[in-house]
């Protein structure tokens, strides 16, 4: 959660005091800017104008004020989404030139009574005392200052209706407050504030009603100081402040952006919230304060305490709720004489997701620990806080040591990263470590990535985030935009040895647009602080993106992981890579593919039991292979569309779908245009295809088989299509003995094998060869070798009747009746079925 430096004027009615983004519920919440007081003693706020005389204290030494909170969410939908697909411009150039931009949609408006002492300050000053820390604030007009908080933070609602919003106001003081219950009507639809709230605070004639019943109303504001030793939180009414605050000074303080939200529901995925923690993490420690309710009545208490050495920044993951700690180390690298690296240890837990579970601790790992620093170095010897701001950083510390932001937590694909900029030294490397949260372990991989050495990541010269599930590296001064596949870097084989689809962005528009001020929010947006402030969503396009990569780089799996993209224009994108490589012949990069694709297949149990179904689809597709059925559509996207594969089976390329998409067009397109040399790279292709399924134990399915008998036939390949044929009258022979032994056999049902050898049978007894000369090279005996197995095989596997029709449409008679009889001699004048 980052606090924004320039208001948000497009989140608010008029311009609000402070604006912030939350990242784990993906809105901006927004502080309303002090309010003017009229000249009838009113006070007007963004929300509803109250009666000053409503404020009633039940405190002696502390008055009160209204203070109004909103939340902005981001538009649903994709009407805000904006590709990066046109040519020569920027994303964020084309977003920019929208017209009409929108506004955020707000989800929550509250406004509930502080003590003065924590909602205003003097005007003119530029500090307050609250319980013996300074804090910000920020003078308006009217003589009154909005004392700032250093964070402002609305928690997830629960099924009972209760929703709390905590502020920090200084380094060791936080304030909770509840600003949603079970008694509170629905929001109207002009300001979304509680009816029942403004009847009571706007009507001076239910003030006296207001103060009794507020009386009667448990305290359901809590106060959280560190100074105090036990740091438990104070109850109090929303106008006063607990009387046990501390001003002494302590060292632990919280760490900037360290107030955190954990609902969890009782399935754990999030459904319904019904139980709440309030998480600290502070510079010892981790503290975590659950809300307890009993008897219609809540309370937080201090729940746990997860010690750890002193802290100089923690990350913080909420979609897989991973939360990291990093304190400095000094790791030596062998003897006293060696220089030594100054670490940065990560101390790593997961928060809960179920109620009733309790935060799961990671074993700690190190970062930086390649780079060198040389022994007379001694400012990194003790640990070091790196929020404390009375000195730049680059003044206390080496140029060397690895900074809080050269280090990013992110998502990618449903898997957590720690990100390390200028990992092996002097801002050269990029070092990604993957958390396993399961197996209790990391992976640590090294991307060489020299465009960002000399840059100053301090300045925010390099922003790294974040972007449609690829890390995303901007370099601001060179304007240039680097993309990283984080899977394919911990892939087996790695595709993408450097960073690709290097984006130029635009430069700066006449309205004074800057794109040094862009950064990123997950997973597909991006803020542009300058000026009020835009939020743009940008998604990135594969045209573009391919146009970033070579065309002989195996890009399949990266684009089958795109889930952000419809499955048929990856299919295009898919299509397309795969015919370029097949109309400029280059079979090295093909190969290479496929061994790609089948390591990926062979481990998913869903594609495979995809290519083993029975259905209407696979039978077409056996139909096809025969390549009898000139009729291909030639429209890419109509042949994507026609493939239903399940969703389960989208990040990897099942056998049905390369033959749907790639093997069976290519194929049939060498046919019509009786292109004789294409037509023996398929087969070449398509053979060894084949063989790396069998190589893996994998089972080709009917119509890859089909596929290689028919073009060995067609291109006149007599050894080749003699070795298989033999190969699978073995096969055929070994299945029969089998069924004779009742034992087990892996091959596919009878029904199958009796449709693929119906098809081989077609394929023998056509006559598709416009080259005679390649039909005189097909010897008879092949011919003839070809029929003999599709018969047996019918035969093996019960089907008499199809054998027997098969021969009479190929006008063998005689062997049809030889058939029959030998049919009817075996059932010894039983009823069965007759072929004649």
């Amino acid at each position: 959660m980052a606090s924004l430096r320039s208001p948000l004027t497009i989140v608010a009615r008029g311009s609000p005091a402070a604006t912030w983004f939350d990242d784990q519920l993906h809105h901006f919440v927004a502080l309303e800017a002090a309010s003017n007081q009229g000249e009838d003693g009113s006070v007007t706020t963004g929300i509803v104008t109250l009666d000053s005389a409503a404020f009633g204290s039940n405190c002696s030494n502390d008055d009160s004020t209204l203070v109004s909170y909103q939340a902005y969410g981001i538009p649903k939908g994709d009407s805000q989404q904006t590709p990066v697909d046109s040519a020569g411009q920027s994303a964020f150039d084309a977003a920019k030139a929208q017209q009409k931009p929108k506004r955020l949609v707000p989800e929550i408006s509250v406004s509930f009574p502080l003590p003065a002492s924590l909602a205003n300050e003097e005007a003119g000053a530029a500090t307050a005392s609250v319980a013996g820390s300074d804090v910000d604030g920020s003078t308006f007009s009217g003589g009154e200052t909005r004392r700032i908080p250093i964070l402002a933070k609305f928690s997830q609602k629960l099924t009972n209706g209760l929703r709390f919003l905590a502020m920090q106001y200084s380094s060791t003081l936080v304030r909770i407050a509840t600003v949603e219950d079970a008694n509170n009507e629905k929001a109207s639809e002009q300001d979304k504030t509680p009816k029942t709230f403004i009847k009571r605070l706007s009507n001076p004639k239910l003030t006296m009603a207001s103060k009794e019943e507020g009386e009667r109303t448990s305290e359901n504001h809590w106060t959280i100081d560190l100074s105090n030793n036990n740091a438990k939180p104070s109850a109090s009414k929303p106008e006063c402040l607990p009387s046990n605050l501390s001003d002494q000074e302590k060292d632990t303080a919280i760490v900037g952006g360290g107030v955190l939200w954990n609902a969890c529901s009782t399935d754990g995925k999030g459904n319904e919230f019904t139980s709440l923690d309030l998480v600290l993490v502070t510079t010892t420690s981790v503290i975590t304060y659950r809300l307890e309710v009993t008897k219609g009545a809540h309370n937080f208490v201090k729940s746990q305490t997860y010690p750890h050495d002193l802290a100089a920044c923690f990350w913080h993951e909420p979609r897989t709720r991973t939360l990291m700690v990093g304190s400095y180390k000094v790791h030596e690298l062998g003897s006293e004489s060696e220089p030594r690296s100054s670490v940065m240890e990560m101390k790593t837990m997961f928060l809960p997701s179920k109620v009733g579970e309790s935060p799961k601790q990671f074993p700690s790992f190190l970062v930086g620990a390649l780079r060198q620093i040389q022994e007379s170095s001694n400012a990194r010897a003790e640990p070091t806080n790196v929020f404390d701001h009375s000195e730049s950083m680059s003044d206390i510390q080496d140029e060397k040591m690895v900074l809080p932001s050269e280090v990013s937590l992110l998502n990618f694909y449903g898997s957590v990263y720690c990100i390390e900029l200028g990992s092996l030294g002097e801002g050269q490397g990029i070092c990604l470590t993957k958390i396993d949260k399961e197996k209790g372990a990391i992976q640590v991989r090294q991307q060489i990535f020299d465009e960002i050495k000399g840059k100053d990541v301090e300045s925010m010269d390099v922003t790294v985030g974040e972007l449609d599930n690829l890390l995303a590296i901007f370099v601001k001064s060179d304007k240039m935009v680097f993309f990283l596949d984080v899977d394919d870097i911990f892939a087996d084989t790695q595709l993408f040895p450097e960073p690709f689809a290097c984006h130029q962005s635009g430069g700066d528009s006449d309205d004074g647009h800057q794109i040094h001020d862009l950064s990123f929010l997950p997973p597909h947006y991006c803020l542009d602080t300058s000026g009020n402030g835009s939020l743009y969503k940008v998604r990135l396009s594969m045209r573009i993106l391919l146009d970033s990569i070579p065309p002989t780089a195996c890009v399949v799996p990266l684009l089958l992981r795109r889930e952000a993209a419809s499955l048929k224009s990856v299919r295009v994108h898919i299509m397309n890579r795969f015919m370029a490589l097949i109309r400029e012949d280059d079979m090295t990069s093909l190969k290479n593919w496929l061994e790609i694709l089948v390591d990926q297949y062979k481990d998913i149990d869903v594609a495979l039991d995809f290519d083993k179904r029975q259905d209407e689809e696979s039978a077409v597709l056996l139909s096809k292979s025969t390549l009898l059925e000139l009729n291909q559509i030639d429209d890419q996207k109509l042949i994507a569309a026609q493939l239903r594969t399940p969703e389960t089976t989208r990040r990897v390329l099942t056998q049905t779908e390369l033959l749907h998409l790639i093997l069976i067009p290519a194929s049939m397109a060498a046919v019509k245009e009786g292109h004789n040399e294409r037509l023996r790279f398929m087969s070449s292709l398509t053979n060894h295809y084949l063989v790396l399924l069998e190589r893996k134990r994998l089972s080709p399915c009917p119509a890859l088989r089909c596929l290689v008998i028919t073009l060995l036939w067609r291109t006149g390949q007599d050894a080749a299509l003699r070795s298989i044929l033999s190969a699978l009258t073995t096969r055929l022979t070994i299945g029969k003995r089998k069924k004779q032994l009742s034992l087990s056999d892996d091959s596919c049902p009878e029904s199958v094998e009796s449709e693929l050898a119906r098809s081989l049978f077609l394929v023998a007894t056509s006559d598709p060869f416009s080259d005679k000369a390649i039909f005189t090279a097909c010897r008879e005996s092949i011919q003839e070798q070809l029929i003999t197995y599709s018969i047996s095989s019918l035969l093996g596997n019960g089907s008499t009747l199809a054998a027997a029709r098969c021969l009479l449409l190929a006008g063998r008679l005689n062997e049809a009746i030889s058939l029959c009889t030998k049919a009817k001699l075996k059932t010894k004048g039983a009823k069965g079925e007759t072929c004649c």
